[in-house]
């Protein structure tokens, strides 16, 4: 397991950046509105925020972790060297992100977690990627009192375990699909008949039961729901059963590589629809540079897109105060960590928007 220190993203006293960042997400990244931060003794004012988490940069979700880590250190360039740190009490204050490669393994993660509390002295945790690892790590943050923001763990489960110190700032799970139900029963009334496949795990699981009960609840009818093993490579087998009910829509909950082989097997197997709605991964570059046309058309869930609304302008017009970066400072300040740190210039999907968020 890898460590890493960086000068960016961490601690500003817990419940004061843990206002900001969730309010922040509600611009997804484009930080729409501030609480300010109550006035700090001169003598507590730390040196350097530290805020620590693990992300799985290798392993099976480092597409999304890569992504992640990406945006959280746009968002440290941003905080230190645009705005010159958080201001305290008429200080400016750097942040630094203290993180550790879990390799997308949850039994990695408790370990992780206590060393960044216990040993690092962080004062505010960033979630691992994956409702799975978040789970994880979420009852060690609450076992010592250290706010967590989840970021890419979306399970409603997480949330309902009584957690005091585990805050979120992305779309539950259960919601993920609903928006293409609700679109598909608006242009296209004669469309009745949803399949639902999903990967056998936390996360997906989630959305497929949200999914399923929100097309029932508007007179779909479900004629196929099934799952499949998290560690499948060949889903043919089960794309030619679900071809066999003929659905006008197709939702699969998965994650990048599963979500992948759904969109290349499908095509391979000829199986159409009116509507296909896949998690997670055609929000990744990546998913076009290998799918390429066969990409097109396919509708997902998203936290942010480049040419989201959100401004200084439509803030004001709204009476909200703006903190953080435009869509293009964001886009420009990420294409130089990527650069820095790949040696090529990326374009960022929703995932690295709501981990700087």
């Amino acid at each position: 397991m890898n460590t890493h220190s960086v000068r960016g993203i961490t601690k500003v006293a817990a419940l004061a950046i843990v206002a900001i960042l969730v309010i922040v997400v509600a611009g997804a990244l484009f930080f729409s509105g501030i609480i300010p931060l109550a006035p700090v003794e001169e003598e507590a004012i730390p040196e350097k925020i530290v805020i620590g988490g693990t992300l799985g940069l290798s392993g099976k979700y480092s597409t999304e972790g890569s992504m992640s880590l990406w945006g959280v250190l746009t968002a440290v360039k941003w905080v230190n060297e645009v705005n010159g740190g958080i201001e305290l009490s008429g200080k400016k204050v750097p942040i630094e992100f203290k993180y550790y490669d879990d390799e997308s393994k949850k039994e990695n993660v408790p370990s992780l977690y206590e060393r960044l509390i216990t040993v690092d002295k962080v004062d505010f945790l960033l979630a691992p990627y994956a409702s799975s690892l978040t789970f994880a790590a979420a009852s060690v943050a609450d076992k010592y009192g250290v706010i967590m923001l989840s970021h890419g763990g979306a399970s409603n489960i997480i949330f309902e375990q009584g957690y005091e110190y585990v805050v979120q700032v992305l779309t539950p799970a259960t919601k993920y699909l609903t928006g293409i139900l609700d679109m598909v029963k608006e242009l296209d009334p004669d469309a009745r008949k949803v399949a639902i496949i999903y990967k056998d795990s936390e996360f997906p699981r989630m959305v497929a039961e949200g999914a399923k009960d929100h097309a029932e609840r508007l007179g779909f009818d479900v004629v196929f729901y099934s799952s499949y093993p998290a560690d499948a490579t060949d889903l043919t087998p089960l794309l030619t059963d679900m071809a066999t009910t003929n659905p006008d829509i197709v939702l699969a909950s998965s994650h990048f590589a599963d979500g992948q082989l759904i969109a290349s097997q499908m095509a391979e197997l000829n199986i159409n629809a009116k509507a296909i709605g896949i998690t997670v991964a055609p929000a990744l570059p990546k998913f076009y540079e290998a799918l390429g046309s066969l990409a097109e058309g396919i509708l997902y869930p998203g936290q942010w897109e480049v040419g989201v609304k959100y401004s200084p302008s439509a803030a004001e017009a709204l009476g909200i105060e703006w903190w953080g970066p435009t869509q293009d400072e964001f886009l420009d300040l990420f294409k130089q960590v990527t650069m820095e740190l790949t040696g090529e210039e990326k374009i960022p999907s929703y995932h690295a928007a709501e981990a700087a968020a």
